[in-house]
């Protein structure tokens, strides 16, 4: 049977028919007739002498027809045969605008050249200027957007396709789309297969990956590492420079606005737990203040005080047993008493309560913990009392005495042999003479002077022994005359030698400006900031130093004010330093720690 040319059939109906059902309803966005064409060359072993061409999104198929029979079974088409179809990416096709020629490969990697016209340059440049972008607006290309980038961003930009420098001949060079979704960039490759079967790649990577292959002088962006477009070079449009570049601008402004929103956020929260750790604060200085007021009165501190005695049996001598208000979300206490001793806690609130012994509506709604804080104010009173009571002599120099050398006093005048009970009057002493802060961190002082005193004993056994092992005793050898011939600076050399010997750690401050402290004594109980006078007996140190020292406490954020001189003080002197609570050596004192000491 003698089968007809393509060139012969093209305007059949039938032939139209078959194009229209068979080629274009494969179309997801647009297609484009191109016609027939003649093929300039010379296939010998099949004598082909022309195609029907057809773009269909970006594959074009080709239709041929043999101008002889030949043995394979070719496919009938109403009234027409055609031996072959075929369908290639469009990518393959070389468009040689000067020679107005379509170059392609073909069976056997056979070179092809086809012939075509103005007209139909023309309509493939246009088909090809305008297919991204009907690709790109229509609503098949969107859905496969929301399939592929399912997340929801805060900034997204769609860049749009971009093309490989390397294929403008093609009829479509090869193409991705870019969307960037806050710090990621997005590449689809999209496009259609044989049988027109849709494929569709998608990498992704960071932002500042992008910007690294960015080529800004010549708008070029090269692609790595896909299998597709594996380092190819794409190039950008001014517009799709611009809009990278301000994505990443907005991501950066966006960046510093959320730094700013954060640190303002911090600022807020903080100024808030401020006033709210404020507003603690002051709820517990008033709670400790309606305590110690009640702990105070005529008749609530007489019925403090028989409650300590008749029902706590002791339990608040011991103070690892007291309990303090802390700041935490709320203003509370900690309160482990004994069980026998919850009866009488209740009664004693609600006797309180309904005697009107708690005025205020702080002390009424926090009445517990008022309680509490006045009965542990009083155990301190109450047990102070009772060591006065025992140690009488040793209550009477006391305000001459450092903490660290009350321990020592302390060890002397009981003769080591002291009981548990006398220990713990003797530490609520030493805390109703301000010699210890009365405060959440009593537990940790309990220890630290535990095991000064037990460091005392050691040493002061040692030096017993010490004693009986040698032959005769060495005397002092300096005295009160060899303090009265130094000048200042060797005096306060020798006094921070003398702490130094009671176990302090001391410094001395250099210069004239010392803010009031000549020498800093610190162990691990207290810190001590002292001014010393070298003076003539004639002198007496007057109240300028007292004050001097006062100041110079915060200064160094010290915890004891000392004043130390070789003279005596003046009376107004005396009365500052006792309403300030800062101990004074005079001559008297200097000659007995020489003694103890040297």
């Amino acid at each position: 049977m003698e089968i007809a040319s393509i060139k012969d059939i093209i305007d059949k109906p039938s032939f139209q028919k078959f194009c229209n059902e068979t080629i274009i309803s494969n179309q997801k966005v647009d297609h484009l007739v191109i016609g027939y064409h003649p093929f300039n060359t010379d296939l010998k072993e099949e004598l082909v002498e022309g195609a029907y061409l057809i773009i269909v999104d970006d594959v074009l198929y080709f239709i041929d027809c043999e101008s002889y029979y030949i043995e394979k079974t070719p496919y009938y088409k109403g009234n027409f045969i055609v031996v072959g179809e075929s369908s290639i990416n469009c990518t393959d096709y070389i468009l040689e605008l000067d020679q107005k020629l379509l170059k392609f490969s073909w069976i056997n990697k056979k070179k092809i050249e086809v012939p075509i016209t103005q007209d139909q340059i023309e309509r493939i440049l246009h088909y090809k200027e305008s297919y991204r972008k009907k690709l790109s607006e229509s609503k098949f290309f969107q859905n496969i957007l929301n399939q592929q980038i399912i997340n929801t961003p805060k900034l997204s930009t769609n860049i749009g396709f971009i093309v490989n420098n390397e294929d403008h001949h093609s009829v479509l060079p090869y193409h991705c789309y870019m969307v960037l979704n806050d710090e990621e960039t997005y590449i689809l490759n999209v496009y259609f297969e044989f049988e027109h079967r849709l494929e569709v790649n998608t990498y992704k990577f960071s932002i500042s990956t992008l910007l690294s292959r960015l080529d800004n002088i010549n708008k070029t962006i090269e692609l790595q590492n896909y299998p597709q477009h594996n380092n190819k070079v794409f190039n950008l449009k001014d517009e799709q420079l611009t809009m990278i570049l301000k994505h990443h601008q907005l991501l950066l402004d966006a960046a510093e606005e959320e730094r700013k929103r954060i640190e303002l956020l911090a600022a807020e929260n903080k100024e808030r737990e401020d006033l709210a750790k404020k507003a603690k604060v002051t709820l517990i200085q008033s709670i400790n203040r309606c305590g110690l007021e009640l702990s105070r009165g005529a008749q609530s501190k007489e019925i403090l005080m028989n409650f300590i005695i008749k029902h706590t049996d002791h339990y608040f001598l011991d103070l690892k047993n007291h309990s303090f208000i802390e700041v935490s979300k709320s203003v509370e206490m900690s309160v482990n008493v004994p069980e026998n001793l919850h009866k009488s806690l209740n009664m004693l609130e609600t006797l309180f309560i309904r005697r009107g012994y708690l005025e205020n509506n702080i002390a009424k709604e926090n009445s517990l913990l008022v309680i509490i804080m006045a009965i542990q104010y009083t155990s301190i009173d109450y047990y102070s009392k009772q060591f006065q009571l025992k140690f009488n002599k040793f209550v009477e120099k006391v305000d001459k005495l450092t903490l660290t050398d009350s321990l020592h006093q302390f060890i002397e005048i009981s003769n080591i042999d002291y009981t548990e009970l006398e220990y713990n009057s003797f530490i609520h002493f030493l805390i109703n003479k301000q010699k210890i802060d009365y405060d959440s961190k009593i537990k940790e002082k309990l220890i630290t002077i535990k095991s000064m005193i037990n460091e005392f004993l050691e040493e002061r056994e040692l030096t017993l022994f010490e004693a009986s092992l040698l032959e005769s005793t060495i005397l002092s050898p300096i005295t009160m005359d060899d303090l009265d011939k130094m000048d200042g600076a060797e005096f306060e050399s020798f006094i921070a030698e003398l702490f130094s010997k009671m176990g302090f750690q001391t410094k001395v401050t250099k210069g004239s400006h010392d803010q009031g402290i000549d020498i800093i004594a610190a162990n691990l109980i207290e810190s001590i900031g002292m001014q010393v006078k070298r003076y003539n007996l004639e002198n007496r140190v007057s109240n300028k130093a007292i004050q001097e020292v006062f100041g110079g406490l915060n200064y160094y954020n010290l915890q004891k004010g000392m004043v130390v001189t070789s003279s005596f003080f003046t009376n107004s002197a005396k009365e500052l330093a006792h309403s300030n609570n800062i101990i004074l050596w005079d001559r008297f004192d200097l000659e007995k720690y020489l003694k103890m000491y040297y």
